[in-house]
């Protein structure tokens, strides 16, 4: 989370989906959207169908780029993954 915060593009939408796992997740999610982000967030929550589902439901709902919760991005890398989809496109 700390680190989407971090990013100096906030043109995205982070996805969170919720494999049925019993952590804190919803909790977390009800804290985030209590206060004002530079982003957009979605939480979808899905039958236990292990990780590879939660992930294919991801994809589903998703536009261009996906990653599991144990990523953290380094200041900068959405705006440089933005401008490389750009400059593709």
């Amino acid at each position: 989370f700390s680190s989407l915060c971090a990013q100096d593009c906030n043109d995205f939408e982070w996805l969170i989906v919720n494999d049925g796992s019993t952590d804190t997740t919803e909790d977390l999610f009800d804290e985030w959207m209590r206060n004002s982000l530079p982003f957009a967030i979605r939480y979808f929550k899905v039958s236990n169908g292990g990780k590879m589902c939660a992930i294919n439901e991801a994809l589903e709902l998703t536009k261009t780029f996906s990653s599991d919760k144990s990523r953290k991005f380094i200041n900068g890398a959405l705006g440089k993954f933005e401008k490389q989809v750009n400059e593709n496109n």
